[in-house]
């Protein structure tokens, strides 16, 4: 997968926050949401999301540059992340979950360097 490769060209540690991450969005929602949600879409997303912020969270060229490749290839899947655009039976909330904590770990990451 495209996502996971640029993201382990720019750090391997950033790679492994990005599942733990989106393993510790997704635990309230096995929990709390009334319809399953399961797969690894999510973690699609969370790398989705990590790389579509980056480079406005570290304001570098290389990251920039991952954003910008990112919004051109995903932009369009990104429109499953609300409820009305997700086809029927699949889980619009993991795919928005797993993008938060792709979020949240571009944000944490940026702040450590």
């Amino acid at each position: 997968m495209l996502t996971s490769w640029l993201i382990l060209n720019k750090s391997t540690l950033d790679y492994v926050f990005i599942w733990i991450g989106v393993f510790i969005l997704s635990i309230p929602l096995v929990m709390f949401w009334p319809g399953s949600v399961h797969g690894l879409s999510g973690v699609v997303y969370g790398l989705l999301g990590y790389l579509v912020l980056i480079g406005f969270f570290e304001k570098n060229l290389f990251s920039i540059l991952l954003s910008f490749i990112c919004i051109c290839l995903y932009g369009g899947s990104l429109l499953s992340l609300l409820p009305g655009f997700s086809s029927a039976g699949v889980s619009w909330i993991g795919h928005s979950s797993g993008f938060l904590g792709g979020i949240l770990v571009a944000f944490v990451c940026s702040k450590g360097r």
